[in-house]
């Protein structure tokens, strides 16, 4: 038998070749050399065992073994090489990773974002308490703005991150509320299977939007987010993240355009009753309100700014909201059988309530009462003159009554008059339009100077003298001759008064 050098296999020798793992090298001597080495080592423990001492002297043979030389073929030795290679790779990429994502690392890095204001490496370590708050740069970019605008904070956000990290680490026996902190350093998951990972936790906050008005619109930014459905509106939008940002309201309706915009500090926010979550109220109130609208008559129509508006006087006790600053005007409108008559136009501010005075006269309803005045006035002195009631014109009812009685009277008396009508004047301050039932009247007041002088048939006729005379008169509307017609007079305080008109006879 022989031994393979090759596989070390004992096999009988075939021309060399070994028939086991085919290689060459089988040789004979291999089994000598062995037993020799057995047999000595035998004799050399038989002589131990039995005591020899000092003056025995063993002369060992050496016995040369011979060299395996295993041979790896160029595959096994690229597939070795490789295997290395990636067992290296593999522990420099672990602790490699293990720096890299260490919590002190991740602070590190998330304080240079931070300084350096970059929103997008922000968001790589921001998550949010909500699960329905998306991380953008956008909506990390007003938390910045907030930042750039109170720089002091940006230290009080390192400081805070620095102590909740000692805290997680167990090297620092400062207490951290971390309800209170804007972030809120903590583990979630791992990071490349292996390692921990650290993120910023922000509390989402919602928003509590209060406004008075229907139809009014509330933005955030840009964006529309609600419109109020009644008066009185209140809802509860959100989540968004911590920041500075700009809130509008807008109204836009018939008789208002406002809109209204203000800053909101969504950052220091009261915790609300959810403690994974912060509550900010904001009233957008704007500068309208509703006005109560009154006027002579409640079938008057209402016009803004010149248009009208189809609403009428009786149906204006909450009419609006209307703006504020004086950029709306009112009046009332009616149309009476005399022509259309409108009223003064009244700027709309802060006063809650408006009168709308509509006297029912305008300038040339005024000239024609005056002149139906003065037009019996001259038959009045004809008729007085020459005792004769026919002359009388523009009179009815009461009046009319009265000067027929006048001139019996001096007819029976055997009285006559000297007169002359001198001047008239009209308190163009003082007439008044008041319905009853469908018929309308109007009073008015005018001062006379005449010359007159009431004498018997008998006499001398006497010198006349002048007088000034106040009288009220009231006219009625004739619907029939679409005329005015003086119903009544009655004798009214003389004054002094500056608004008149004057005419000369």
């Amino acid at each position: 038998m022989a031994v393979c050098l090759n596989c070390g296999k004992k096999v009988a020798r075939t021309n060399g070749f070994c028939i086991r793992c085919g290689g060459k090298g089988c040789d004979e001597n291999v089994i000598a050399q062995q037993t020799v080495t057995q047999q000595s080592t035998k004799q050399a423990s038989s002589i131990q065992g039995q005591g020899v001492e000092n003056n025995i002297t063993l002369e060992k043979k050496q016995v040369k073994l011979p060299t395996i030389n295993l041979k790896l073929s160029k595959i096994q030795k690229i597939g070795a090489l490789v295997t290395g290679i990636v067992l290296v790779l593999v522990i420099i990429s672990y602790n490699v990773g293990a720096s890299v994502t260490s919590r002190d690392k991740v602070l590190v890095k998330f304080n240079q974002a931070l300084n350096s204001k970059d929103s997008s490496k922000l968001a790589r370590y921001i998550v949010s308490s909500d699960i329905k708050q998306k991380i953008d740069t956008k909506a990390i970019g007003e938390l910045l703005n907030y930042i750039e605008k109170n720089p002091s904070y940006r230290d009080e956000i390192a400081k805070s991150v620095k102590n909740q990290s000692l805290n997680m680490g167990g090297t620092s026996n400062l207490k951290v509320n971390n309800t209170e902190d804007l972030f809120t350093l903590k583990k979630s998951g791992k990071t490349w299977f292996f390692y921990d990972r650290y993120v910023f936790e922000l509390k989402a906050v919602y928003i509590n939007i209060q406004t008075d008005f229907k139809d009014t619109q509330v933005f955030l930014g840009d964006k529309l987010i609600c419109t109020a459905n009644k008066k009185g509106y209140e809802k509860v939008v959100g989540p968004y993240l911590p920041g500075l940002y700009k809130i509008k309201a807008i109204l836009k309706g018939a008789y208002v355009n406002m809109e209204k915009s203000i800053d909101v500090d969504l950052v220091k926010v009261e915790n609300s009753t959810n403690k994974s979550q912060k509550l900010k109220s904001v009233k957008l109130n704007l500068d309208v309100h509703e006005v109560s609208i009154d006027s002579d008559y409640e079938d008057a129509k209402l016009f803004v700014n010149g248009k009208d508006t189809k609403i009428l006087v009786k149906d204006a006790k909450k009419f609006g909201p209307v703006s504020k600053d004086g950029s709306v005007k009112i009046y009332a409108e009616k149309e009476f059988p005399w022509g259309l008559i409108k009223s003064e136009e009244v700027k709309v501010d802060e006063n809650s309530s408006i009168n709308l005075k509509l006297a029912g006269v305008n300038d040339n309803l005024k000239s024609t009462l005056m002149n139906t005045v003065n037009d019996y006035n001259k038959s009045w002195v004809e008729a007085i003159k020459s005792r004769d009631a026919s002359k009388f014109v523009n009179v009815g009812g009461k009046i009319k009554e009265t000067l027929t009685v006048t001139i019996e009277n001096a007819i029976t008396e055997k009285d006559l008059y000297k007169v002359s009508l001198i001047k008239t004047s009209f308190d163009l301050d003082n007439f008044k339009v008041h319905q009853e039932g469908n018929k309308y009247y109007i009073t008015l007041v005018e001062y006379q100077s005449l010359d007159f002088v009431k004498y018997k048939e008998s006499d001398t006729i006497p010198d006349s003298k002048l007088e000034k005379i106040a009288r009220i008169y009231t006219l009625i509307y004739d619907e029939t001759s679409k005329k005015w017609i003086i119903n009544d007079g009655q004798s009214y305080d003389y004054a002094d008064v500056k608004n008149t008109k004057e005419f000369t006879f």
